[in-house]
């Protein structure tokens, strides 16, 4: 069986660079966050040098969706970040 990952975003920003980003309501099943930062990684290695995001519903979710290397915040608070998404 083939796997097949899904990649939500791929921004390019000429002032920030890029970013790979996914975007998951619930991570609260160890396979669904697992399912969300293979397809992460997947993306990494076709674009290395791209910061790595992953956007949860809210807070109560970090704690849950944190790993090494990735940025991984409420989708609410990246909205309203700006256009740099909260990079300074």
């Amino acid at each position: 069986m083939d796997t097949v990952l899904f990649r939500d975003v791929v921004e390019r920003c000429p002032v920030a660079g890029e970013e790979l980003i996914q975007v998951c309501a619930d991570v609260a099943a160890p396979e669904t966050r697992a399912r969300e930062l293979r397809a992460l990684t997947a993306a990494a290695e076709v674009h290395p040098r791209a910061n790595r995001r992953l956007l949860v519903l809210d807070r109560d979710a970090l704690a849950r969706a944190a790993a090494p290397g990735v940025d991984v915040r409420p989708a609410y608070e990246w909205l309203l970040a700006g256009p740099d998404g909260g990079r300074r």
